[in-house]
């Protein structure tokens, strides 16, 4: 799925994370929504799902939400780290995401390690 990545780096809102759930038949919990909600309880703006997801696809967080992904990575239960990961791992190759991971916790200053919660597959 290489057209995923592109789509969504062109989008500044969340319009095609919205389109992608849309088509989605799953019945699990939308573990990306839940992320950016918790990484944006302490916040006056909201870290958006298009920007979570590149941020994790990429290994760079946009200089406006560093501080979102590092509360994200910091405080979300486990559980939803691990889903997290698991839906975003889906749209690029294996072991790209885990990489990516530890560099965002590493550059973020992340307390918590991300191996605790890092088995996607």
């Amino acid at each position: 799925m290489t057209g995923i990545l592109e789509n969504a780096s062109e989008c500044n809102d969340n319009s095609w994370y919205m389109r992608k759930r849309k088509v989605s038949k799953a019945r699990r919990p939308d573990f990306i929504a839940m992320a950016c909600t918790t990484a944006s309880v302490s916040y006056r703006e909201i870290l958006k799902p298009d920007e979570l997801v590149h941020a994790l696809l990429s290994g760079r967080a946009p200089q406006n939400r560093r501080v979102h992904i590092r509360t994200l990575f910091d405080e979300a239960p486990v559980p939803l780290l691990q889903g997290l990961a698991e839906d975003v791992a889906r749209w690029t190759k294996p072991g790209k995401l885990e990489k990516n991971l530890r560099k965002l916790a590493n550059d973020l200053g992340a307390t918590h390690g991300v191996e605790r919660w890092l088995k996607t597959g």
